[in-house]
């Protein structure tokens, strides 16, 4: 049994949702603009400047690391103060940590350890943004357009996904990486001033101050309540462990050990934002009976690229690979998060949604940590062969849970 939903028209006031979610869309789609350049820049920069791959899987996890550790408490600081300002917040906070990368760059300045401590001061920033965005979506929209809005945001990504990786390669190609890293901290000005304009009268969570170990307690009751999250939590835990930091950290190798430029890496990255694109508009237009089931099936469809990178196949079948991993994340994704806003009050939606994030992302520093060392023992190769291999057999897996299978917005509509 889940516990029953307040109406949200209970919550809203006399503001224009309408209008606050344009902004909330714009700000997303600005701020992803620059966002996407970085995995890019950030991996073949420290590469250029001599870091073994071994220390770039270590940087990425690390502001991985901060930001797992700290989602459970910023879940819990959104449901009590205002989403709209610790968005703006966050926006600040990584916009300073991405101007002070691109100043470090412009003076040649390649300390490990002040470009380690400001990527994870960037963590704390992705850590309070997360649940703060994915609980005031739901108080600025109707309960009906959730998915939709949900795959309008991931469609911004998208978007921004097929132009900032590319972007992000010309630049490096002209030997110009600071660049790279100030333009991604002036979108996050832009994102900040529009959230700015979201108006004041965007109702507040609960105020009343508690013990934070108690909210975060309260999250995980409504969490473990439900059987099918679990599961699906699961499948996105196995994704997040093999899937990206595997691809970021090994495919960034291989393509330069191959003599590659960083063009190659952002195009793979840009034709995986055509995918996201994909599975956002099939989110947006199309209604599953039984969404995680058919999710949890074709996410299968995340390993190919794997493979296709691991035996050096010709890079337009890689692309395309690509484009099946973006669509089939995006498209699980939007489903897994629409649900969670539908099915969870407002009061405790940041928490849910933290914990669920936290259990799936807290993989990722292992991920980016464990691809440098076992391809150290296994060679980049064999790595990727048994990273997706890994994918598939999760997948499989979690499609043979009955909750899984069973699961319809419809029938969990008749149980609460």
């Amino acid at each position: 049994m889940t516990s029953k939903i307040k109406p949200l028209s209970e919550n809203k006031s006399k503001s224009t949702p309408e209008r606050d979610f344009w902004l909330l869309l714009m700000a997303y789609l600005t701020s992803a603009l620059g966002s996407t350049m970085i995995p890019v820049a950030l991996s073949f920069t420290m590469l250029k400047i001599g870091r073994s791959t071994s220390e770039v899987g270590g940087v990425l996890a690390i502001q991985s690391f901060v930001y797992a550790a700290l989602l459970l408490p910023a879940g819990a600081i959104a449901d009590h103060l205002s989403r709209k300002n610790l968005i703006i917040a966050s926006d600040i906070l990584r916009c300073s940590c991405h101007l002070a990368i691109a100043f470090l760059l412009f003076m040649q300045e390649t300390s490990i350890w002040a470009l380690t401590a400001l990527v994870a001061l960037s963590g704390i920033g992705n850590a309070i943004f997360q649940p703060a965005i994915g609980g005031l979506l739901p108080q600025i929209v109707t309960k009906e357009n959730i998915q939709k809005s949900t795959s309008m945001l991931s469609i911004s990504y998208a978007a921004s996904n097929m132009v900032g990786p590319s972007l992000a390669g010309i630049i490096l190609a002209t030997g110009i990486s600071w660049l790279v890293f100030f333009l991604d901290a002036v979108t996050f000005a832009i994102s900040a001033m529009l959230i700015y304009f979201i108006r004041s009268s965007v109702p507040k969570p609960n105020a009343k101050t508690r013990n934070i170990f108690n909210d975060m307690a309260a999250g995980w009751l409504e969490f473990k309540k439900r059987r099918w999250l679990w599961a699906i939590t699961g499948l996105f835990c196995s994704l997040n462990l093999f899937a990206m930091p595997f691809l970021l950290v090994l495919g960034a190798a291989l393509f330069y050990e191959r003599g590659e430029s960083a063009v190659v890496l952002g195009g793979l990255m840009t034709f995986g934002g055509i995918g996201v694109l994909i599975g956002g508009y099939f989110a947006f237009k199309v209604s599953i009976q039984y969404p995680l089931a058919f999710a949890a099936k074709y996410t299968t469809l995340a390993a190919p690229v794997l493979i296709f990178i691991a035996i050096d196949a010709p890079l337009p079948i890689t692309l395309i690979s690509s484009i099946f991993l973006g669509a089939t994340l995006a498209y699980s994704s939007i489903v897994i998060q629409s649900i969670i806003q539908h099915e969870v009050s407002n009061d405790l939606v940041s928490r849910v949604l933290s914990i669920s994030q936290l259990a799936t992302l807290a993989t990722a520093p292992f991920g980016f940590a464990m691809a440098g060392s076992v391809s150290g023992f296994l060679g980049a190769e064999m790595t990727l062969m048994i990273s997706a291999s890994v994918i598939i057999i999760s997948s499989i897996i979690t499609y043979g849970v009955k909750d899984i299978r069973q699961f319809t917005l419809a029938k969990n509509k008749e149980e609460t």
